[in-house]
């Protein structure tokens, strides 16, 4: 039981757990639980600690205890607490129409619709959108390795899959008042990917719009798409991750819905006593989290990883998802000893407090994955115990915040192959498999949303590299219509606030709007626009805006996320909106404005570097990205390419990108018998640093740090006659005074360099004249040395005549003679340079004659396409005209029919009418008769 009282000021919940033995073990003693045991009675005490700005809700063992030795949570407002702060409705965010007819000659059914904007918007100025295959053919970036890792996708746990079928044959009907019985089914199985695919979708990811520019325009997940592939709910309440205060754990009045529900504390008990055996501080596992409430074993094994073919697999190597349904009250012995020792008595509290855990399992591994690790979030514990009471939430909002958020991380991140951008990446598999066909589907479908379709081990298609980019930067075979509900006949919905979830839910994810992501005090915000890719749901594509809240930062305060929130979830806007039926093909589906602006930003022409992209996954070994194709970014002198943010790397340090992420991966350190960088042309400077790098196998470096000072440019003596080249052609005039310094900077490294250089581990600092440039090189390798200068000068002009648009290469290739007399400087041949920059100078101007020519057939073009679009219509009209001619023939045949039959009914009615008035008469008659024969029959009687 609970009992709480005040002590100085300070709030402590005191929990009792009752005696279970004389020595307070239990009679059933299942193995991990010793923790939870002691002799006579636990209790918990729940304390408040305030620092500062801070209130902590703090668990401890002892009431002695300091709270600051125990388990401490933050305590936050949650949004849904936060009445009165936005309960005026700005029905200005909702216009009267959400769509526009474009087609105003044409009838309301056969006429195209356009989407409204309902937030601020801009005009869009940039000419051209930041896209990660721009940055990677630009060479700023690449992927530099085959293998691809996303975290936060869905993994084997060992036990979920199994608590994952016991908590749908035992609470199904609770999960279905909460609406996220189907979400939890998609969580039972695995999910695959195809990394080429992968990599071609973040390459045209756009972090600014957050959509996906193809060549025919943009698509992205809605909220829609999340809804029928998760079968995550877009109607309910705030989805808000908040530890509530101590005062809200009190017992709850029937009265008083401040506070949370009586199962909570429970939660937050367990997470304690986790955190006591836990290694790691006050972090909880997902693992931990399922070994502690699940006890029913595991059973199944993680799927098997295999070659992918063209082949569909033969089998999921996932559970069936058919389990017979159990009552939920019937509990283990194992489970009962959990709730003695959390000293819980009531059986419907049990129920709902074991749902709740699972929810906040299932949270925190599914549906919001935090890291790899999966870490338990006890800011859920509030929301999974509402849910477990028929609650109802809205998940989907959240859950594309963080997928646009990972997202944008990934392609802006300086190392996208190793970004560890963590988001809910298998719902980013699903929405890929049905828009562009990149999975095998399964036979017979397992219960659950629309994502198990496509779910199972190897189950993505053997696609690659060229194939995979033209697939999904291309966009013709895209599938833009797949979740449209009115497909084949156009509705008119309107929001009165009498609108069914299903419907409600398809108008709020027409609306525009900024998705929120709690973290911690701040609250990231995500720019939310169907109207970008309004073609999904079968609207014309026109110009679209730029949602614009007068900020450019991505957080927001309290006050506008819950405006947002408004915005998304509000009901009863009297707002109607037209829904077209999906037409036959979407990228044909715009208007002339679009196909111009567009045009002017289209992708087609980063078809012809699509050799850059694909090489900028496969750097064998020794090969620099200019070598794949890639231009080398700009920076300073003396700083090696590995070296972010202008630092060196000494021994025992890690750079860090701004995203927070390790700029260089030991496990991918690219290792050589030599590797220098030279870096570009020494500027003419007082005081000049330059960098080199000697490799020396499996690893290991021999640091040179050369100090060039004291540059006397007045100065001219007889170093004229001992040039250096390309490196220091700039200071081939001048007194130099050169001081080198070596470095040794990894373990045990001096017996390999005496090995491998001999004396040149025992070089002191001396001054070395400029008259002898050359003598400054350690013995036997300036030749490797001026190897490298030549690869390196002859690549970097490459890069940059490549890098060129096709207008200017003529005035690049000017510049050519320079680099031959540097690379000659050098003691290199310039023939075979000569002969690629001339092949590549020469195809150009070849092209651009080409494309004169074809810049004047422009115009017949599109003057011919128009014709045939009209043409098209017109044979449209002229079907539907001969249509209606026929249903007119057929109408006249069959009147004319009908008018024989009511003239034949005339004729018969007519001899009717006369035979009726024959037996009329006839009756009449024989009427007379017989009473005529009655009065004599009546006269012979009576004699």
């Amino acid at each position: 039981m609970y009992k709480s009282r005040g002590v100085n000021g300070i709030t402590v919940l005191k929990l009792i757990e009752p005696r279970t033995g004389t020595n307070g073990f239990s009679a059933i003693q299942p193995p991990g639980l010793h923790d939870f045991r002691a002799s006579g009675v636990i209790m918990v005490y729940f304390k408040e600690l305030c620092n500062k700005d801070l209130t902590y809700l703090a668990i401890v063992d002892r009431e002695t205890d300091d709270g600051n030795s125990g388990t401490r949570f933050v305590t936050r407002q949650s949004l849904r607490s936060s009445k009165g702060e936005a309960s005026v409705v700005d029905y200005r965010c909702f216009h009267a129409e959400m769509s526009l007819k474009f087609d105003l000659a044409k009838p309301d059914l056969s006429a195209r619709y356009l989407l409204k904007c309902n937030l601020k918007t801009k005009i869009e100025q940039q000419p051209s959108f930041p896209l990660l295959r721009r940055r990677i053919i630009a060479g700023s970036v690449k992927w530099g390795s085959n293998n691809l890792k996303i975290y936060g996708e869905s993994k084997h746990i060992p036990g979920y899959w199994e608590w994952t079928e016991d908590v749908l044959a035992r609470f199904d009907d609770a999960l279905e008042a909460s609406s996220i019985s189907s979400a939890i089914n998609a969580s039972l199985y695995s999910y695959d990917k195809n990394v080429h695919i992968m990599r071609a979708f973040f390459e045209g990811w756009c972090s600014t719009t957050n959509t996906l520019h193809t060549r025919e325009g943009e698509l992205s997940i809605s909220l829609w798409d999340l809804k029928m592939l998760g079968g995550l709910s877009i109607v309910g309440e705030i989805y808000d991750e908040t530890v509530p205060h101590p005062g809200m754990l009190k017992e709850r009045n029937t009265r008083d819905d401040s506070t949370v529900p009586p199962t909570c504390k429970y939660l937050f008990v367990a997470y304690h006593r986790l955190v006591r055996r836990s290694t790691t501080p006050n972090i909880v596992t997902a693992k931990q989290w399922i070994e502690f409430w699940f006890k029913r074993g595991a059973t199944y094994q993680p799927p098997v990883k295999k070659s992918r073919t063209k082949l569909r697999p033969k089998s999921t190597q996932n559970p069936s998802g058919e389990f017979e349904p159990r009552p939920s009250n019937e509990w283990c012995e194992e489970e009962q000893v959990i709730f003695e020792k959390l000293g819980l008595t009531n059986n419907a509290h049990k129920e709902k407090l074991y749902l709740a855990a699972y929810i906040s399992g299932w949270l925190c591994t599914f549906v919001l994955p935090e890291n790899e690790d999966r870490k338990i979030r006890a800011g859920t514990f509030e929301t999974a115990c509402l849910m477990a009471e028929g609650r109802r939430f809205c998940l989907a909002a959240p859950v594309l915040a963080s997928i646009y958020r990972g997202l944008n991380d990934l392609v802006t991140s300086l190392n996208p192959g190793y970004s560890k951008s963590n988001f809910p990446a298998h719902y980013l598999y699903g929405w890929l498999a049905y828009y562009f066909n990149t999975h095998h589907d399964v036979r017979q479908p397992p219960r659950g949303p629309s994502m198990v379709k496509y779910s199972g081990a190897v189950r993505a298609l053997a696609i690659k590299d060229d194939d995979a980019r033209k697939r999904i930067h291309d966009g013709k075979l895209a599938k833009a219509h797949c979740f449209i509900p009115h497909k084949v006949k156009a509705d008119i919905m309107f929001d009165n606030g009498d609108l069914d979830d299903k419907k409600f839910s398809y108008l709020a994810s027409l609306r525009s709007t900024y998705l929120v992501l709690r973290n911690n005090d701040f609250f990231h915000i995500e720019p939310y626009n169907p109207q970008r890719f309004s073609r999904q749901f079968g609207f014309c594509q026109d110009i679209p805006e730029t949602l614009y809240r007068g900020s450019d930062k991505t957080t927001a305060s309290c006050h506008e996320v819950l405006r947002y929130w408004q915005i998304l979830l509000f009901s009863g806007s009297m707002s109607r909106v037209f829904l077209p039926s999906a037409p036959i093909t979407w990228n044909d589906h715009v208007t002339t404005g679009f196909s111009k602006w567009w045009k002017a930003r289209d992708v087609s022409d980063l078809r012809k570097n699509v050799e850059i992209l694909v090489n900028s996954s496969k750097l064998k070994k020794g090969q620099t990205h200019h070598d794949a194709g890639g231009s080398a970014p700009a920076r300073p002198l003396g700083v090696h390419p590995r070296d972010n943010d202008h630092r060196r790397s000494n021994r025992g340090e890690t750079y860090h990108n701004s995203d927070g992420n390790s700029e260089i991966d030991p496990k991918h350190e690219r290792r050589g018998d030599i590797a220098l960088e030279l870096g570009a042309l020494i500027p003419e400077q007082d005081v000049m640093k330059r960098s080199l790098r000697v490799k020396l196998g499996k690893g290991k470096e021999l640091a040179m740090l050369n100090h060039i000072t004291s540059i006397d440019k007045s100065a001219k003596t007889s170093s004229q006659e001992s040039k250096t080249g390309s490196s220091f052609a700039d200071v081939s005039q001048g007194s130099i005074d050169m001081q080198v310094t070596i470095k040794i900077i990894t373990p045990r490294i001096i017996e390999r360099t005496q090995k491998n250089l001999g004396a040149i581990a025992n070089v002191q600092p001396c001054n070395v004249p400029a008259g002898s440039t050359v003598s400054f090189w350690p013995p036997n390798l300036y030749t490797d040395v001026f190897y490298q200068a030549r690869q390196e000068i002859g690549s970097r002009f490459l890069a940059k005549l490549k890098s060129a648009s096709y207008h200017d290469v003529a005035g690049v290739a000017v510049c050519a003679s320079e680099t031959y007399r540097s690379i000659q400087h050098l003691k290199g041949d310039v023939t075979l340079l000569q002969e690629q920059v001339d092949s590549y100078v020469s195809a150009v101007n070849a092209y651009l004659v080409v494309e004169r020519v074809a810049s004047g057939c422009q115009r017949s073009e599109s003057l011919e396409k128009d014709m045939a679009i009209h043409q098209k219509e017109v044979d449209n009209a002229k079907s539907l005209l001969d249509k209606a001619i026929k249903e007119y023939q057929v109408q006249v045949a069959e009147h004319s029919t009908i008018k024989s039959k009511i003239k034949n009914l005339e004729t018969e009615l007519s001899k009717a009418r006369d035979l009726e008035s024959t037996l009329s008469k006839s009756i009449e008659a024989k009427g007379n008769s017989m009473t005529v024969l009655e009065s004599h029959l009546g006269m012979q009687s009576s004699l």
